[in-house]
């Protein structure tokens, strides 16, 4: 049976600096609507990471938008005893008479159930009342008393436990981050962290033996990991961080390295991850280049799915790397995001891409077919992408783009969200969509079916 073909141009891009891929030097990518993989895109796999240094009222304002975003999953570091953070003074009073006051949060959590939102909660750090020096320096330091620690996890994991949620607890952050002579969060060595991680643990079982717990949240070093699989403490998964394409895979395969030499089939998580290793309003990684380095980068993760359980991407609400500006204005970010937890189908499909610098990923259920096209160089590519065995019904073709001049209010103000840039009705089994790709931008083209 011959199949009918449509092929149609993309609107016209703005002129770009960047130089344009010959013509005729076209990437060919193949999508087999029918031929499934067996993988899925899971949509529980992403999370996002939120810092304690912004008033609760933007997080709050910011929840409708996790929402929209489709996001179920965040973590939240408390910041106990650092006089930056929210409610860093949430524990007062005296090693004799402790006083926790944890009701500053009552709205967030609130609002984290209502939209069935679950949390993990790193526990940081060392409370005013455990501190031993005076200064700045002091809350990097392990509790005074682990007894008292303990108490303290105990009542925080009973407040939340009364919300009704189902938290996480990962205990610390970063503790092996800096050097013997200079620590960024934690001055203890792995045995000291073990003892730490041991008595948290215990206070939070006390009060909910069903919370979920684990560390160690390293920046590189798995001798603190390897510490608390070593405690004969429950540790329901290890965390690792990493910042960068270079550091995405090397530290997961570090974190299975020793779960391997423990013998511990435990999941991991990456409570923190960004693509890139600048920050700022201005850098890649606020503007339209940090999508397809998301989609990149996501490519590796799955592949590790699902001994690497969740990601929890940094960050948020953040003017420097988040996702959402301090304002709440969606970046070029957070719409690669939406493309992926909202618009992406379940079920990969087979796609084969015939030319470099370009990634797909396919997808599809019964009504849709998502092909996201992503073009990791930094000069414009045309691509060519045909669509078999789609199905025998009428349908519409939209399309969507992240680039300097699309889905991305910074780099266009007058462009945030995620908008069709191209729409058509088609009655075909097999399409073919030729046009350009801005450099290091994104694409989706999505087949809606009527039936």
């Amino acid at each position: 049976m011959n199949l009918c073909h449509l092929q149609f141009s993309t609107l016209i891009c703005f002129l770009s600096l960047f130089p344009f891929t010959a013509k005729g030097d076209i990437v060919q990518i193949e999508v087999d609507g029918r031929k499934l993989t067996g993988r899925i895109f899971p949509k529980d796999f992403l999370g996002v990471y939120q810092t304690p240094l912004y008033p609760l009222d933007t997080i709050l304002k910011s929840i409708p938008l996790l929402k929209e975003l489709g996001i179920k999953n965040i973590r939240y570091e408390l910041g106990w005893g650092k006089p930056d953070a929210i409610g860093w003074q949430a524990i007062s009073g005296s090693l004799a008479r402790l006083k926790c006051d944890f009701s500053f949060l009552n709205p967030l959590l609130k609002s984290l159930r209502e939209n069935g939102v679950q949390p993990l909660f790193a526990i940081t750090y060392c409370p005013k009342p455990l501190q031993v020096r005076e200064g700045w320096e002091a809350w990097k330091d392990p509790p005074s008393s682990l007894k008292a620690w303990s108490y303290i996890c105990y009542k925080f994991a009973e407040y939340v436990k009364s919300f009704q949620l189902k938290p996480i607890y990962e205990i610390w952050n970063e503790p092996d981050l800096g050097h013997n002579d200079w620590k960024d969060f934690f001055y203890g060595d792995p045995e000291t962290y073990r003892d730490v991680y041991k008595e948290a643990v215990k206070g939070i079982l006390k009060a909910d033996e069903s919370a979920i717990v684990g560390g160690a949240g390293v920046a590189w070093n798995q001798a603190y990991n390897q510490a608390i699989l070593r405690s004969g403490e429950r540790v329901d998964f290890i965390s690792v961080h990493a910042y960068g394409p270079e550091a995405l895979q090397r530290h997961i395969d570090w974190a299975m390295g020793v779960l391997a030499q423990e013998g511990k089939q435990l999941p991991i998580f990456l409570t923190e991850y960004s693509s890139f290793q600048e920050f700022g309003l201005h850098s890649p990684v606020s503007r339209y280049p940090a999508a397809s380095a998301f989609f990149r980068d996501l490519q590796v993760m799955l592949a590790y799915y699902p001994r690497l359980r969740k990601i929890y991407w940094a960050q948020w609400v953040d003017d420097a790397l988040g996702l959402l500006t301090k304002d709440l204005h969606r970046k070029a970010i957070y719409n690669a995001i939406y493309i992926y937890q909202r618009l992406l189908p379940q079920k990969e499909c087979s796609a084969e891409v015939k030319g470099e610098g370009i990634g797909v990923l396919a997808g599809r259920d019964e009504r849709t077919i998502g092909i996201v096209v992503w073009n990791e160089k930094e000069e414009r590519k045309r691509v060519q992408v045909r669509l078999e065995n789609c199905q025998s019904q009428e349908g519409k073709l939209l399309v969507y783009r992240i680039d300097a001049n699309h889905s991305s209010f910074l780099d266009n103000s007058a462009s945030e969200k995620l908008e069709p840039t191209e729409e058509k009705v088609v009655k075909v089994r097999s399409i073919v969509w030729e046009g350009e790709i801005q450099p290091l931008g994104v694409l989706l083209l999505q087949m809606n079916f009527n039936r």
